[in-house]
């Protein structure tokens, strides 16, 4: 019997585009007032692209979404002409801008009811691998939430899906995770035989041929029924 349901976040519950482009705009916008050499030698688009250069160099802190973001509004600072003090202190104010604009998410129309309505029969908590801070977003039916960040890799890994384990002391078999992501949220949770919803609000075609979804909705108000009529079907 599930007990407990795990969520992704980004594009999930929320469009996380919108909300990552206005944090981005929040922090070049800091930079542009505060550190304006800055704008000699980088645009916004320029910037987002040394973040992924820097990802791409470094693979160990590709899946540390802050970390990641912190050091390379450093290097940009760096690279502007400031000292590597200066450098360190402006990333770390620039990044702060990023992160509180980042909290600011506004929930698909049918979310919140959803997420209430399941938190009468189930466990809720969330996994991501992105930076929303959960204690800041207002959400309190999730009882915990993990972020990819503070553990070896993100998903698809296992990592954080074994962690909602150990830290509630259930079966795979007890855990329903929901997400959008084909491999990250649905191949994820299946190769460790942990129950998926796979989220297809754009009807887009399903690609593995390495596991099946146990279930599909293109709406988040389509949620509690489905798997009401689900675990009709389970031991």
């Amino acid at each position: 019997m599930i007990q407990l349901i795990t969520f992704d976040l980004d594009n999930t519950l929320w469009d996380s585009d919108p909300v990552i482009l206005s944090a981005e705009q929040a922090c070049w916008d800091f930079l542009s007032q505060y550190y304006p050499k800055i704008n000699d030698h980088f645009t916004k688009l320029s910037l987002r692209k040394l973040k992924f250069e820097l990802a791409d160099e470094i693979p160990a802190l590709a899946h540390r979404v802050s970390e990641i973001r912190r050091f390379c509004l450093q290097k940009a600072l760096e690279r502007a002409g400031y000292t590597q003090a200066q450098s360190e202190e402006g990333s770390q104010l620039a990044f702060t801008a990023f992160l509180t604009e980042r909290q600011n998410i506004e929930l698909y129309h049918d979310a919140l009811e959803m997420l209430n309505d399941l938190a009468k029969s189930y466990r809720l908590a969330a996994l991501t691998n992105g930076n929303a801070d959960l204690s800041k977003l207002g959400l309190e039916m999730f009882e915990f939430g993990l972020n990819a960040e503070n553990f070896d890799a993100a998903k698809p890994e296992p990592f954080i899906f074994e962690a909602a384990l150990q830290r509630t002391g259930l079966q795979p078999q007890q855990v329903l995770h929901i997400g959008d992501h084909q491999e990250h949220d649905v191949y994820g949770a299946a190769r460790l035989n942990i129950h998926t919803l796979w989220f297809n609000q754009h009807h887009e075609m399903w690609e593995r041929d390495d596991c099946q979804p146990d279930l599909i909705a293109s709406t988040l108000s389509d949620i509690p029924e489905l798997i009401n009529q689900y675990l009709k079907t389970i031991p």
